[in-house]
């Protein structure tokens, strides 16, 4: 296993104090949320790291979006 993804649908995607107490080895962690109550949802990624989470950037496949 890589990683995982899941969501915080009342905040930020960013990592949760219980995220923090519950993370282990260098897996990537995908989280989804609003950037703020009620906007539009955005997607990030970290890792885990020497006890830190550290933001890693996501890059869209232009095939993909191509669709």
């Amino acid at each position: 296993m890589l990683g995982a993804y899941y969501s915080h649908p009342r905040s930020a995607a960013e990592p949760s104090p219980t995220d923090l107490a519950e993370a282990f080895g260098d897996f990537l962690y995908v989280i989804a949320g609003p950037i703020t109550a009620g906007s539009t949802l955005t997607i990030r990624a970290y890792r885990f790291r020497n006890g830190n989470f550290q933001p890693v950037e996501l890059v869209p496949d232009p095939e993909e979006l191509k669709g």
